[in-house]
């Protein structure tokens, strides 16, 4: 497979999205009197923010509750570059500086008693990916497939394991994590992520954001959130699989076109020829569409060109 081919295009595109971690938020410090936001590193035998937190005060006439994002196996990301650089060596070309920070294996969301948010559980891509390189990393690109569904395995245990929590209780409702159940579900991560017993990554550091929220946004779906990773995972393994099933959009097609298959007599030189720039964004090309909103409302161009409303 030649370099510039899409498909190599694709899986290089897909390893820099995969070991792109998110930093969880600096520590704030812990208050029982926080307006509307504290982030803790939590500790054993200290009250847990949904257990000590006092409601938040309203904002205007809105009533506010806590939301919780849990981090779990929080590491330094200086770390994983220790065992990237192990797997691939140095790049002596490389000059750009490694971001400093922490990082977290995974991720949950809380709600206001400390339930469990129904699939909010994340599971950190970078640190599933260095746990699965070995020492032929650098010549085959198997290490690097699966993660979407090792990323659905771990929601679904961690669903198996809050279920036999409540029945254990035989309570009507989900209980609240308490400090045995959230290493519980740390582990579970570190399993998932094959890197139990990894010096400095299997970390069981653990870090509580707490936002004061609007009780009606804290009842929605957590569905689409992804505090730890990339958020083109997903559009990524869809692209590979059009192209693969050759149903590639043209725009999407052409922009994976490598260099050498590109015919240089059809490209054109914008900095010489502004007409052609010009030409490509003439009103002709607008699509026939607007924002999804009363067509009253639309945006229109002044005699100074400034956007306004009508």
């Amino acid at each position: 497979m030649v370099a510039d081919d899409p498909r190599q295009i694709l899986r290089y595109w897909w390893m820099l999205e995969l070991l792109s971690p998110q930093k969880v938020p600096k520590v704030t410090g812990r208050s029982t009197r926080s307006e509307d936001r504290q982030v803790i590193e939590w500790r054993r035998g200290v009250p847990l923010p949904w257990e000590a937190l006092r409601p938040p005060r309203p904002l205007g006439e809105t009533r506010r509750v806590w939301q919780h994002t849990v981090y779990l196996g929080v590491y330094d990301l200086e770390a994983s570059y220790q065992h990237l650089h192990r797997a691939f060596g140095d790049d002596r070309e490389a000059y750009d500086e490694r971001p400093a920070g922490l990082s977290a294996c995974a991720g949950v969301l809380l709600d206001r008693h400390g339930v469990l948010v129904a699939d909010s559980a994340v599971l950190s891509s970078a640190l599933w990916a260095i746990g699965r390189l070995g020492a032929d990393a650098a010549r085959s690109h198997a290490w690097a497939s699966g993660f979407l569904e090792a990323a659905g395995a771990f929601k679904e245990r961690l669903d198996h394991f809050d279920g036999g929590r409540r029945q254990r209780t035989n309570g009507e409702t989900w209980p609240a994590q308490g400090a045995e159940s959230l290493l519980r579900l740390l582990r579970i991560a570190h399993e998932i992520s094959r890197i139990v017993g990894m010096d400095q990554l299997a970390s069981e550091r653990i870090v509580i954001e707490s936002v004061a929220v609007s009780e009606r946004r804290s009842q929605e779906v957590a569905g689409d959130i992804d505090f730890l990773n990339s958020f083109f995972l997903e559009d990524l393994v869809a692209v590979q699989k059009d192209l693969a099933d050759g149903t590639c959009p043209v725009a999407l097609a052409g922009y994976l076109t490598g260099s050498a298959a590109i015919d240089a007599r059809t490209r054109i030189d914008v900095m010489t020829a502004p007409s052609a720039v010009d030409a490509g964004v003439g009103i002709g090309r607008l699509p026939k569409g607007r924002w999804p909103s009363p067509p009253e409302h639309g945006l229109r161009c002044d005699n100074s060109s400034r956007s306004t409303r009508p």
